[in-house]
């Protein structure tokens, strides 16, 4: 039908036809940008988090000793059992955001990997059907989910990755990532 109405269409027609679309994309651009920007206000809010101590302290003995615990130092519990720090690395960035920047760095680290993951999704939303408004509105479902999980915890890594591994694989199977 496009080919038609363009077949028949003057050359002012034309014109105002492009500048709507341009118009119509810089909405769209904007309406995009507003949508990241409440998914990184929606990742401020506070959430009650019983273990962010612990991870901060974990980080700092990791830092101090320069090994990872093997036994439960801090439970009193478990002292002395055996114990798997499986998010060590986090738990050490933690530290260093904690000890040697402002405070407020920690809230843009939560806020921001949200950010990441949603736009992570719209990108993919984007990429699958072409409608931008649809990532659009993908990216601000995916916040709303987020919305009670993002916090100071090693998942919001774990969330961008899962978003990221799943672009690329929507690449991969159209083969436009031949490196994966």
């Amino acid at each position: 039908m496009s080919s038609l109405v363009s077949a028949r269409s003057t050359p002012d027609e034309l014109r105002s036809s492009t500048s709507l679309d341009r118009v119509a994309g810089c909405v769209l651009g904007v309406c995009m940008v507003l949508a990241l920007v409440a998914v990184f206000f929606l990742c401020l809010r506070p959430i009650a988090a019983t273990d962010f101590w612990w991870q901060l302290r974990t980080g700092e003995l990791i830092v101090r000793t320069g090994s990872i615990p093997t036994r439960d130092p801090f439970s009193w519990t478990a002292a002395g059992q055996p114990w798997t720090v499986h998010e060590w690395l986090t738990e050490v960035l933690f530290y260093l955001l904690y000890e040697h920047l402002p405070r407020w760095v920690l809230l843009g680290y939560k806020a921001g990997l949200g950010v990441v993951a949603c736009g992570l999704v719209l990108a993919r939303a984007w990429q699958r059907t072409r409608s931008l408004a649809l990532g659009i509105l993908a990216a601000l479902l995916a916040a709303w989910v987020l919305r009670n999980y993002a916090d100071l915890r090693p998942q919001m890594m774990s969330f961008v990755l899962l978003a990221g591994l799943l672009l690329a694989l929507d690449h991969y199977q159209e083969e436009r990532a031949p490196w994966l």
